[in-house]
């Protein structure tokens, strides 16, 4: 026995089962939409998320800790960057006032959570623009932006480009 394999099944509780189930069963409804562009770049998604935050689960983090707070709380927000966050119930289910929070995030992230947030949304409206044919304005949608123009407006700012124009230049692999 090297000791290089364990013997202990790869299978742990998760702490809300119930959102579990509700995610398997998004990437079950995706799965049968898979010749749809786009699709399975979403499914992957999920399931990445899903296994982040097994692993969260399993990590047992000091309460004394605020880095090891805030950086359970980052990458919980990395793994459901798509859903809206109430910043108040995101900092009381981490054990911090909202001031605490923002301090300890800025020393450790350098960046508002809300910013880091959107960054986290232009990189995946990124990548989506890049390997899939997905339409712009679904694309914000699933992004979380009900306006597709506000979109474009925050991409560009963010990107100095259109979506259009970013897709055009990915694609070809000329970049900016």
């Amino acid at each position: 026995d090297s000791g290089l394999a364990t013997t202990a099944p790869p299978f742990w509780r998760l702490p809300d089962e119930t959102s579990t189930r509700a995610r398997a069963a998004e990437i079950v409804g995706l799965l049968r939409l898979a010749s749809e562009p786009g699709v399975m770049d979403e499914a992957d998604r999920l399931a990445e998320a899903l296994l982040v935050r097994s692993a969260l689960v399993r990590q047992t983090a000091r309460r004394d800790d605020p880095a090891s707070r805030i950086a359970t709380a980052r990458t919980m927000l990395e793994s459901h960057f798509l859903e809206h966050h109430d910043l108040d119930a995101f900092c009381r289910s981490h054990g911090m006032s909202q001031a605490a929070f923002r301090r300890h995030w800025l020393s450790a992230v350098g960046m508002p959570p809300a910013r880091y947030l959107a960054s986290l949304r232009m990189r995946e409206a990124c990548r989506l623009l890049a390997n899939t044919d997905m339409r712009i304005g679904a694309i914000a949608r699933l992004l979380g932006f009900d306006d597709p123009l506000y979109f474009s407006r925050r991409f560009r700012s963010a990107h100095g480009m259109t979506a259009r124009a970013y897709r055009r230049a990915h694609r070809s692999g000329t970049g900016r």
